[in-house]
């Protein structure tokens, strides 16, 4: 997923101050695209960033796959 539309996606996240689970890691995305958290070696944020996404796409799936299962 393009750079830009994960920063677009938390700042969604961020104004609606959503303090889920996907809001979250919107948010903790956003600040390693930003190099924000010194805290992380560039290959560890790189794993993070990883490990973020698969989670993200995840969770999507699941809300996808019950919003087609309420659907008659």
């Amino acid at each position: 997923m393009d750079k830009i539309e994960w920063l677009v996606e938390a700042e969604d996240a961020v104004q609606i101050k959503s303090q889920d689970s996907y809001g979250k890691l919107l948010e903790m995305m956003k600040h390693l695209e930003e190099d924000v958290d010194p805290r992380f070696t560039p290959e560890q944020a790189e794993f993070f960033k990883s490990l973020i996404t698969g989670l993200i796409d995840t969770i999507r799936s699941f809300k996808y796959e019950r919003r087609g299962a309420r659907q008659p």
